[in-house]
């Protein structure tokens, strides 16, 4: 009877798209897409979206951010139990490295717990937090909920292989005004 819906949008310089799609199982159905391109592609697209659709507060809604507004880096992290102290002991860290106070700082580690306890140097996403509120308060602005999840491009697309979506043999090109990207 009821089912879950999943908004994204993927706007950058030139051009914007957000699609809507149905959640079955493992399986995403889209059911509604616009893009623009363009200088005001964000707003022309967000007009069409919103004149055809409304999202609802539980519906999931994901966005990623482009990687200009990032530092990736290894950090050395001594060891810790949770994810939770991992980021703490690497937000210091980084705020530090940054000269700043560590409550300006965002970081997301792009290992998992379990390779860092093999020995693994963690690779982290480091940004002002400045930048996300600021990401976050255009899209509230054009009549947008807050993101459930904001990512960095291209990760996105790296984690869909790390979840095994792709089985067998596949290839995914990906082509943005910044990067492009070629997975086998």
């Amino acid at each position: 009877m009821f089912q879950s819906m999943i908004t994204a949008v993927n706007s950058d310089e030139g051009y914007t798209e957000i699609v809507r799609a149905v959640v079955e199982g493992r399986y995403l159905k889209p059911v509604f897409s616009v893009l623009r391109m363009g200088e005001n592609s964000l707003e022309e697209s967000t007009k069409v979206f919103m004149e055809n659709n409304t999202i609802p507060a539980d519906e999931i809604f994901v966005t990623a951010f482009h990687p200009r507004d990032v530092v990736f880096q290894h950090l050395e992290i001594p060891r810790v139990k949770s994810t939770k102290n991992l980021l703490n002991v690497a937000s210091f860290k980084a705020a530090s490295q940054f000269s700043l106070p560590p409550d300006e700082v965002n970081v997301a580690c792009l290992n998992s717990i379990a390779s860092l306890k093999s020995g693994l140097v963690p690779a982290f996403v480091i940004t002002k937090r400045k930048a996300v509120f600021e990401f976050i308060s255009g899209l509230t602005g054009k009549s947008f909920p807050e993101p459930n999840i904001v990512d960095v491009k291209p990760f996105s697309i790296f984690k869909m292989a790390q979840t095994s979506v792709f089985e067998g043999n596949n290839i995914v090109f990906v082509v943005d005004r910044s990067y492009s990207l070629l997975l086998t």
